[in-house]
């Protein structure tokens, strides 16, 4: 039966309103108010309930007001490290998102909110908007319409720096170009043989030959499985960032053959969130 009632009201998406415990204390001090000056005759105390009244009253149009004005709440979900909610809220506004599992929530006063929650993959059943206003009296919530799968990336842990060369005998520098030396730069760099025919300061400029491919394996990475996953997702990132081309080998059997761009990065994240 309650479940009927909640599926409903889901559906619906009407704005349910009801009294926090602070609110219910209020509520009951009007009352207590309102019987004393009932029963003892006093004028100044009824004159005092009718006031809480009618702020008790104002509140509760008020907040109810703050989730019946959006004739459409717009939620939109971001995948990453600290997954994001983009939504059309203005206020203090919670939000709760349920999946299969576990319900995510997070709460903002600038209508983006960041969810932090372990990696993995939720699939987003139900959306829960509410908020208690500005005083806390009353809590007013709706249920948003719409299904979605939210990924949560795996934290970011750097590997050494040596982790490419080590990789990709190819990942030395190599001679460029020269250039005209320029004060400040240090001596060392310059190249003496030059100037011992030219009589002219040169410096040698030297480029990283990056690989074509760079091959980011569980089995070459020190640490436990949550490690291993985070040094993983902080070499696609890096990766990414140099506009190069990677794979992606877990010891499970796994594999995401080479490519680059934002696909592929999704791809690799989400490989790595389930994982």
């Amino acid at each position: 039966m309650i479940e009927a009632i909640k599926e409903r009201a889901r559906k619906k998406q009407t704005p349910y309103i009801l009294p926090t415990g602070s609110g219910t204390i209020f509520i009951g001090v009007f009352f207590t108010l309102f019987l004393m000056g009932l029963v003892y005759g006093n004028n100044l105390t009824l004159l005092l309930a009718f006031c809480m009244f009618a702020f008790l009253i104002g509140v509760m149009f008020k907040t109810h007001e703050m989730v019946k004005g959006y004739s459409h709440i717009s939620i939109h979900l971001t995948d990453g490290v600290s997954a994001q909610i983009k939504t059309n809220l203005i206020g203090n506004f919670h939000i709760e998102l349920q999946s299969s599992n576990q319900t995510l929530k997070a709460q903002s006063g600038t209508g983006t909110f960041q969810i932090n929650a372990k990696r993995g993959r939720y699939p987003i059943k139900v959306i829960k908007v509410w908020t208690s206003g500005e005083w806390g009296l009353f809590k007013v919530w709706r249920y948003v319409p719409g299904t979605s799968t939210l990924f949560v990336y795996p934290r970011l842990e750097q590997v050494e720096k040596s982790y490419f060369r080590e990789l990709h005998q190819d990942g030395a520098e190599a001679f460029h170009q020269h250039k005209r030396y320029e004060r400040g730069q240090a001596s060392k760099r310059i190249d003496w043989k030059v100037y011992a025919k030219k009589e002219e300061l040169l410096v040698r400029d030297f480029k990283e030959n990056k690989p074509d491919t760079i091959e980011i394996n569980e089995k070459y990475l020190k640490g436990d499985f949550e490690s291993k996953v985070s040094k993983m997702a902080w070499l696609i990132n890096k990766a990414h960032s140099e506009s190069m081309d990677w794979e992606l080998k877990l010891n499970k059997g796994t594999y995401l053959p080479s490519s680059r761009g934002v696909a592929h990065y999704k791809k690799s994240m989400e490989i790595l969130s389930e994982a």
